[in-house]
């Protein structure tokens, strides 16, 4: 799916983040009080606030949360995870490990 060049330019560090290594989930669930949350392999790297005023708000959240947990990682000098993209070719799904 192409992406839209107004979003990657608006959140540009949550764009990246979706690209190589994580996925977020919006909406509140039933394990979170949170509007928004942000994972990598590891699980939730980011939780955001019960709510927002806007759903612009909640994705500029997002971003910052990425952003400062990347510049924490890099303060600490701890390396990225591996990642590997495994990509079924029975059910057409790809998964990164």
């Amino acid at each position: 799916m192409p992406k839209s060049e107004t979003l990657d330019k608006r959140y540009p560090h949550l764009s990246r983040f979706l690209s190589i290594q994580g996925w977020i989930e919006i909406g509140a669930d039933e394990y979170s009080t949170s509007f928004v949350r942000a994972f990598d392999p590891g699980g939730m790297i980011h939780e955001g606030q019960e709510s927002y005023a806007t759903l612009d708000d909640a994705l500029a959240d997002l971003n910052q949360g990425v952003k400062n947990i990347w510049r924490s990682m890099a303060s600490s000098h701890r390396p990225l995870r591996n990642l590997y993209l495994i990509q079924s070719t029975q059910c057409g799904l790809s998964c990164l490990i």
